[in-house]
């Protein structure tokens, strides 16, 4: 199916069977894109994948993976494990940037100047981290039949 809307542009398959009794509801199925583009925080990036994937819970798995080039970095920004639960994976090529630093190209900001000095992580990880789970969850809150309450990030250190 060719979707098309203000924030999505790709094709997109799937087959979710309901299982519904007098006590308990179950679904079963994904829905798959294997490539698109997404409008995110007023840039454009490109779906590599992205797949909810439901095994009788009403808690699907998700796995997305996003990219964008910007002139000296490509960002890659991924989203795995269960809707209740996702873990966010920043990382990119060149390697250079902090995960606050990334967190802060993703929620608009650009790359530029000493990718090593703090302030941006600093500045932008207590608010960012939050907006981003709020961002996300009302992605996933339009796309799926339950209510989700708390997304969470949990920043991870950068070694190099």
């Amino acid at each position: 199916l060719q979707v098309e809307s203000e924030e999505f542009r790709g094709l997109i398959r799937g087959k979710l069977e309901l299982h519904a009794d007098g006590s308990s509801l179950a679904i079963y199925g994904g829905i798959d894109a294997d490539r698109g583009d997404l409008d995110l925080f007023s840039r454009r990036y490109y779906v590599d994948r992205a797949s909810v994937h439901f095994d009788g819970s009403l808690d699907p798995l998700l796995d997305v993976r996003i990219t964008h080039d910007f002139p000296d970095v490509t960002t890659v920004t991924e989203v795995h494990g269960r809707a209740s639960k996702p873990e966010l994976i920043m990382s990119s090529d060149p390697g250079t940037y902090s995960q606050g630093q990334l967190l802060g190209f993703l929620l608009g900001g650009e790359p530029g100047g000493d990718p090593q000095s703090g302030p941006l992580q600093s500045q932008v990880a207590g608010a960012g981290e939050s907006y981003v789970a709020n961002q996300i969850g009302g992605y996933v809150k339009k796309a799926l039949p339950i209510d989700i309450d708390v997304l969470r990030y949990e920043a991870a250190t950068a070694t190099m």
